[in-house]
């Protein structure tokens, strides 16, 4: 089983906590953040991952190399977006396959989202909240992607977990630089398989921010 980490940002909403380190290792509880999601990965049977780097991409890579895991890190000169970064790394990445921000601090059921992946037969599995966000995703009565709330159209609102599984379809969509939002969105509209899974009440924290931080510490 595979997935890529999504470790490119830059962290600038933490300040001087990423002066002098990418957001990725910032420590939370004594280990860095993408320790964590790579630990949660391995429990759900990953064994191959591909890291994308950009701030401080050499610290990054001299991490995962310790860690002694099979990992490749992809160093971004400049910054691909989401999607580009994806694209990026389209060789190491085959059949189905987690995609995983890297400040995202969650006890989703990642086996069960992938076996709900696979037994769908779906492009895209996104694992998704009901939470009060700018940015939400709609989905109709089948949970299928329908749109950004911003863009006009009608739907069920839910907030999007930066946790997901994904097809090597997903691939024929993307752009580069680019979002993986705007792939999913024109993935659904092309009539493809693109599902909401909603994780209810387990615990989900974007650590992006010190006050969010602080409630790690």
């Amino acid at each position: 089983m595979r997935a890529m980490i999504l470790a490119a940002g830059v962290g600038s909403r933490l300040g001087e906590i990423t002066k002098d380190k990418p957001k990725c290792l910032v420590e939370v509880k004594g280990k860095p953040l993408i320790k964590h999601v790579i630990d949660r990965l391995k429990e759900a049977g990953v064994t191959s991952f591909v890291i994308n780097s950009h701030h401080f991409g050499d610290k990054v890579k001299a991490y995962i190399d310790g860690l002694k895991i099979d990992a490749v890190v992809l160093y971004e000169k400049e910054l691909l977006g989401t999607g580009g970064g994806l694209l990026n790394a389209k060789d190491y990445l085959k059949g189905d396959f987690f995609l995983h921000n890297a400040d995202v601090l969650s006890e989703i059921d990642l086996l069960a989202l992938y076996k709900d992946h696979q037994k769908n037969r779906n492009l895209a599995t996104l694992a998704v909240m009901k939470r009060e966000t700018k940015r939400a995703l709609l989905f109709d009565d089948s949970m299928q992607l329908t749109g950004w709330s911003n863009d006009g159209v009608t739907g069920n609102r839910y907030g999007f977990c930066g946790v997901q599984v994904l097809s090597d379809e997903i691939f024929r969509f993307l752009e580069s630089p680019g979002s993986t939002i705007d792939a999913f969105l024109r993935a659904a509209n092309a009539g493809k398989r693109v599902v909401g899974v909603d994780i209810g009440e387990r615990f989900w924290a974007d650590v992006g921010t010190p006050e969010k931080l602080l409630r790690f510490a």
